[in-house]
C-alpha cells in the first residue's frame, strides 16, 4: 500500500489564492464604494494562512508517525464576515463602508458570492487539535497575516478579476436602496 497523509483545509487565504476571495474584498475597500453583504448572521469564518499549509506539509513529510493520519489544517480564531471586513478595512487603512442587504435580493441581482465570496451557505470550521498536538503546528490568525496580505495587494498592479466583474452593478443597486 502507498504510504499517505491526509489534509483537511478550509479556505486558504495567500498571496497566490486564485479565486481571489480576499483580493475582491481589497478591491472593494479600496475603491471607496461599499461592500454588500448578506443580512443573515453568516457562517463563522475559520480559515487557513497558505504559508501554514506549506508549513503542514513539511511536517507530515518529517514525521514518520503522519503516516496513514488525516490532519486538519486551520487557524484557532473564528470571526463573523463583519468583524473580518473591519479587520482587513484597518490593514488597509480605511473606513469598511458595508450594506447588509437581504440574501435573496442580492441572489436575485445575480451579486453573491461575486460581491461577498465569504457569504456562501457552507464553511468548515476545522478542530486543528490533533495537527497542533502530534505535529506541533502552531497557526497565524487573521490579525497576524491580513497586513501582509494587504501590503502585497498594494506593491502588486492592480488586476482584473471575475469576483469584481460585477462591481459597477453593485454600486448602483447599493445607490438604489438595495
Amino acid at each position: 500500500m502507498f504510504p499517505f497523509t491526509s489534509l483537511r483545509l478550509p479556505i486558504v487565504n495567500s498571496e497566490r489564492d486564485h479565486y481571489d476571495r480576499v483580493y475582491g474584498y481589497f478591491l472593494r475597500l479600496q475603491d471607496g464604494g461599499p461592500v454588500l453583504i448578506p443580512d443573515d448572521p453568516g457562517l463563522p469564518l475559520r480559515h487557513v494562512y497558505g504559508y501554514d499549509v506549506v508549513e503542514a506539509i513539511l511536517k507530515t513529510s518529517e514525521h514518520s508517525q503522519a503516516k496513514g493520519r488525516a490532519y486538519n489544517i486551520g487557524q484557532d480564531d473564528t470571526l463573523s464576515l463583519f468583524d473580518f471586513l473591519e479587520l482587513l478595512a484597518g490593514a488597509c487603512g480605511v473606513a469598511a463602508q458595508i450594506i447588509r442587504v437581504p440574501r435573496e435580493n442580492l441572489e436575485r441581482e445575480g451579486l453573491l458570492t461575486d460581491c461577498s465570496p465569504f457569504s456562501g451557505r457552507w464553511m468548515s470550521a476545522l478542530d486543528n487539535t490533533r495537527s497542533k498536538a502530534e505535529l506541533g503546528m502552531s497557526y497565524r490568525s487573521f490579525h497576524d497575516y491580513l497586513q501582509p496580505l494587504v501590503a502585497h495587494f498594494k506593491a502588486c498592479k492592480q488586476r482584473a478579476i471575475p469576483g469584481y466583474r460585477q462591481r459597477p452593478v453593485e454600486l448602483t443597486f447599493a445607490t438604489q436602496g438595495a
